[in-house]
């Protein structure tokens, strides 16, 4: 385990700091009036849900692909930035920006927010999380499928919990087939 801290010490060090940030903001939550913590709360539970994963597939990333089988899948989602072929070297500045995968992005933001307006929030979030995963995940359909329903499940649990439950917008927004 300390062979992969000493690999990649600065990004173990950012993490340290993420976390160290997180448990300070949650201590200061506490000083809250307890309607008030709710939301910070509950999203620094997710950061903090979010940095455990980071840490398990840091660590044990390796075990668990081969145990599901994942350890030649390489699949992440094209933005239109990667260039085949395209030397490192050859980059002026830190990132390659590439204006048509920016234009393209821009299209889909949009697209989001106009649906949001004429069709409602939860109901274009359902649907624009499922598209957006099917067009521009790379990997074979049979994958893209579950991933686009289970990401399209957490982002909108996610919503809900915050919007409905914690914030109450419900009677101010329209918020689509949720009530």
């Amino acid at each position: 385990m300390l062979e992969k801290v000493r690999e990649d010490p600065y990004e173990f060090l950012f993490l340290a700091v993420v976390a160290i940030t997180v448990i300070t903001a949650y201590i200061e939550t506490t000083t809250f009036l307890e309607m008030s913590a709710v939301v910070p709360q509950f999203i620094l539970y997710l950061v903090g849900a979010t940095l455990i994963g980071i840490m398990i597939m840091k660590f044990r990333g390796d075990q668990i692909k081969e145990k599901l089988g994942l350890s030649d899948v390489s699949a992440g989602f094209d933005l239109g930035t990667d260039d085949e072929g395209e030397d490192d070297s050859d980059l002026e500045g830190l990132y390659d920006l590439n204006t048509v995968g920016v234009a393209k992005e821009f299209v889909w933001l949009i697209v989001y927010v106009v649906g949001v307006v004429f069709v409602g929030f939860f109901t274009v979030s359902a649907a624009f999380c499922i598209v957006y995963v099917l067009v521009n995940e790379t990997s074979e359909l049979k994958r893209r499928i579950p991933l686009a329903l289970g990401w399209t499940a957490i982002i909108l649990g996610v919503l809900y919990l915050l919007f409905v439950e914690f914030l109450q917008v419900s009677s101010v927004w329209r918020l689509g087939f949720l009530p």
